[in-house]
């Protein structure tokens, strides 16, 4: 299975018609927003809130995180 049978079977189910070189941007930078993801709520005083479905954790533990990680800024 290629990159053209997965982008052709994406856009036939969504609907759309995203070119090769489109479909493998949006899909690496899913991967990478992904992974961001994951490392915000794996890291020790992260936690999901239920209702935002977003990952909280207090000022301090913010700061420390953004240290190291300053793509996490932008959440």
């Amino acid at each position: 299975m290629g990159w053209n049978y997965i982008r052709t079977k994406f856009n036939e189910i969504h609907r759309k018609s995203y070119h090769l070189h489109q479909f493998k941007n949006k899909f690496h930078a899913f991967k990478k927003r992904r992974s961001e993801y994951l490392s915000l709520i794996n890291h020790t005083g992260f936690a999901m809130d239920p209702l935002t479905m977003m990952p909280t954790a207090n000022e301090e533990v913010w700061d420390e995180f953004c240290k190291s990680n300053r793509w996490a800024k932008k959440y």
